[in-house]
């Protein structure tokens, strides 16, 4: 399915251009473009400030399935006139993907939105994104959410709600969850149990046990329209995200067809990615896994006299929305004891964040492309010479430099054709510094020497993209600021989000006496964003030193597209 979608798009691209391909056509072509639909949960409609939003994302086919098309997802928090708080770039696996936000002191008391979309969903006709209403509260910052005209939007004090149903087994329709004792004490530990009743309930679920706050929330807003009535199609991000734009003369704006553009995010490990542009002077990059800065640099690779004649224009990935109407939120003050208490321990909670800190979890990176090939030179290794020129004539043995001034180039000797007879031996080697291609040689010849840790040759004819070069000059620096010494005008710094980075989330482990002085005002017990349901599922976390009513929370989709959303409650005494 996948290579035929790649075929499609592909040719399409090629014949009409992204932007000309109606989304009305995709509507009755779903056979071949698939409908794709997102979902999200989160941990809490109401956080405060301190607190901690968690949030999981379902990619999905129309069928309620896990997709496996899109690997890209896009979250954003947004306040009621669509100024974004926060957007988060998700790597999804199998359908999945989750993250985080810690709500900062300098957010205002509101009423926010969070989006989730993917490249591909933005098609849709209906549904473009999925969203959740947020309310937060910022007892730090006086309420200025009180505007005389709008809805009247009220959290209110709620009496205080039992746990129903004390059992220690509790069966929903699909899933039995098992716990280990009616009633908690204090930093006691529970026992959870997923079991499926039957094969339909295996899927992916996330599982949330938090405390159960004594609000209630009246004249919700209601979901933005989501009609959608932009006639572009969007490419779906199938192996990461996926960098596009388009190349135009400056000199009459017009697109500008087979030109390579080159992509560089410099870093220890720094990406380099080259695309050529198609008839329509477009360009593709995808990238498929994490990075280390959140700087990148783009420029058209071309020679003296024409690289500075072109402009590069990227697409945006951000989703505007309309605003929603205006509105006037209160908040009952039989709530001011709760809130009060409910930030005094979230200020000792964060007093303590360097113990309680999540982990974590390390993403691999994507190797560099040339990987050990060739030889590299360490010049602390060897008599350091003043210039780039000496180092080359004494120390790096597989190149030379020829030429002088504006006139220089570099070339590299082949062992195995000393005649320099051989094929690709009269075209220029890749000349790159920390990742990022350099056409003006005198960029590196002008490089002061002592700044350069080491310089790789490759010195076989090497094929990247589109081009082929007679070998590769890698130089890595010191100096992170080395861009600000390369005297190329064509470079055009971007930004490039970061992914979100996978996390492992603190529980707290009360066999170990080291935990026993350490304060305990949590109110998320546990966040289990990616719980995988075969036959039987087990967690175990404990309790805090708050006394109450928890929720169990239980969401997620079957592996035959069953959404299932189960709740249920456990006191702590």
């Amino acid at each position: 399915m996948i290579r035929n979608i790649l075929i499609l798009i592909a040719f399409l691209i090629k014949l009409h251009g992204v932007a000309q391909i109606p989304v009305s056509q995709l509507e009755r072509n779903n056979l071949v473009f698939p409908k794709e639909q997102i979902k999200v949960t989160i941990n809490a409609n109401l956080l405060l400030a301190g607190e901690m939003l968690q949030y999981k994302g379902y990619v999905l086919t129309s069928e309620n399935k896990p997709s496996n098309l899109s690997k890209i997802l896009y979250v954003s928090l947004r306040n009621n006139q669509d100024s974004i708080v926060f957007t988060h770039k998700l790597k999804v696996e199998k359908g999945n993907a989750n993250g985080d936000f810690f709500i900062p002191a300098s957010l205002e008391t509101g009423v926010y939105k969070l989006i989730a979309y993917t490249n591909l969903s933005r098609n849709n006709i209906d549904n473009p994104f999925d969203e959740k209403q947020l309310y937060i509260i910022n007892t730090f910052i006086e309420n200025k959410n009180t505007a005389k005209d709008g809805t009247l939007i009220s959290i209110d004090f709620s009496e205080k709600d039992e746990a129903n149903n004390p059992k220690t087994t509790r069966n929903s329709q699909n899933i039995k969850v098992g716990l280990d004792k009616e009633v908690y004490g204090k930093r006691d530990k529970v026992r959870l149990t997923l079991t499926a009743l039957d094969s339909l309930a295996a899927g992916n679920y996330s599982i949330s046990v938090r405390k159960v706050a004594p609000i209630k929330i009246k004249n919700e807003q209601s979901k933005i329209a989501t009609s959608n009535t932009n006639s572009r199609f969007y490419l779906p991000e199938l192996r990461g995200e996926l960098i596009s734009g388009v190349v135009t003369s400056i000199q009459d704006n017009k697109p500008v067809a087979n030109q390579v553009v080159a992509l560089s995010v410099p870093g220890e490990n720094f990406l380099f990615k080259t695309s050529k542009t198609n008839g329509n002077g477009q360009f593709f990059i995808a990238i498929d896994s994490p990075i280390e800065v959140n700087k990148a640099l783009i420029q058209v690779f071309a020679n003296d006299q024409a690289k500075n004649t072109f402009k590069i224009a990227l697409d945006t990935k951000k989703l505007k929305l309309k605003p929603n109407n205006s509105y006037k939120l209160t908040i009952d003050s039989q709530l001011k004891d709760w809130l009060q208490q409910r930030s005094t321990y979230l200020q000792i909670e964060n007093a303590y964040f360097e113990v309680k800190k999540d982990s974590v979890l390390t993403s691999p990176t994507e190797p560099i492309f040339f990987g050990s090939l060739g030889v590299e030179y360490k010049l602390d290794d060897f008599t350091r010479f003043s210039t780039i020129k000496e180092t080359f004539t004494e120390v790096i043995s597989l190149a030379a430099i020829r030429g002088k001034g504006a006139a220089a180039k570099f070339i590299v000797y082949n062992p195995y054709d000393p005649n320099g007879i051989a094929n690709f031996n009269d075209v220029d080697p890749l000349v790159i510094i920390n990742g990022v291609l350099i056409q003006n040689n005198t960029d590196l010849l002008n490089y002061n020497a002592h700044d350069i840790e080491s310089i790789r040759v490759v010195n076989n004819p090497y094929r990247y993209g589109s081009k082929i070069y007679s070998g590769i000059i890698a130089v890595k620096t010191n100096d992170k600021n080395f861009v600000s010494k390369l005297n190329n005008h064509s470079l055009t710094e971007i930004s490039i989000d970061k992914w979100v980075e996978r996390k492992k989330y603190y529980n707290p482990d009360y066999t170990d006496k080291n935990f026993d002085r350490i304060p305990d005002y949590r109110v998320q017990l546990l966040w289990q964003p990616n719980v995988v349901l075969k036959t039987q599922h087990s967690e175990t976390f404990f309790t805090s030193d708050i006394e109450g009513n928890y929720e169990i929370v239980i969401h997620g989709f079957t592996d035959t597209g069953k959404l299932i959303n189960d709740t249920f409650k456990i006191s702590v005494k």
